[in-house]
């Protein structure tokens, strides 16, 4: 998921587990995840970067596993893991609950999807300002103005036109119908990341750029020696 502070990101999470019937669902809330390392440390800091840092390789690592048909028996307090009404499904759907603010962030899970071939989408969740300021001020624990003020400085939206690999982007807002999110999510396992290229590929790819060079170089070559003649020349 991306989105700002306040935009309903775990309220829509928990809308869509409700709701799920057809396959599995994991829902990895990384904001639980965090107090979860923050109380095993035993820490009294508002904020934690170790307790990040620890959270986001973490999900990282069960993304990747979860895809391999690694699954854990006993999931994380965390993680909800929603079952399917039917036990021969195979599909599983992994919500990652997180700002994924920065670019890069997102980017770290298409790379494991496109690696292990597994489908890729971005829910971007939406809200207006006043909404998301209310939603955030109702919390237990609500974000600081100055810290959301700085997300939003910080925030890099999606943008399908210039990175071809957030081109299934899906564009809501929380309180949007369950059944539209699913459809439209659910597009992404007909457009899936493309393949790794092979190192045959890969190669070929290598001695074509080899080759432009040097015909770079040789056109640089030759335009110098008719500079210079014409300048002896002359």
């Amino acid at each position: 998921l991306h989105g700002l502070v306040g935009t309903g990101k775990s309220y829509l999470c928990r809308r869509l587990c409700d709701q799920s019937m057809k396959f599995h669902v994991w829902h990895y809330d990384y904001d639980k995840a965090v107090e979860d390392a923050m109380t095993a440390k035993k820490t009294t800091k508002s904020y934690d970067v170790e307790a990040w840092r620890r959270t986001r390789e973490n999900a990282r690592e069960f993304t990747s596993n979860l895809i391999k048909g690694v699954r854990p028996s006993s999931p994380a307090p965390f993680i909800t893991h929603i079952k399917p009404s039917s036990s021969s499904s195979k599909r599983h759907v992994v919500l990652l609950d997180d700002n994924m603010y920065y670019r890069s962030m997102r980017y770290e899970f298409y790379s494991i999807c496109r690696k292990c071939e597994a489908a890729f989408a971005i829910l971007h969740v939406v809200a207006s300002e006043d909404v998301a300021r209310k939603r955030n001020e109702s919390r237990d624990n609500p974000i600081p103005d100055d810290v959301s003020r700085r997300l939003i400085s910080l925030c890099e939206f999606p943008d399908p036109k210039l990175n071809t690999w957030e081109r299934n982007t899906v564009v809501v807002s929380s309180d949007e119908s369950v059944d539209k999110v699913w459809s439209q999510l659910l597009e992404a396992w007909s457009k899936p990341p493309p393949p790794l290229p092979t190192e045959e590929e890969l190669q070929a790819l290598k001695l074509k750029i080899e080759a432009a060079r040097a015909a770079t170089l040789r056109n640089a070559i030759h335009t110098t020696d008719k500079t210079l003649r014409k300048r002896i020349g002359n």
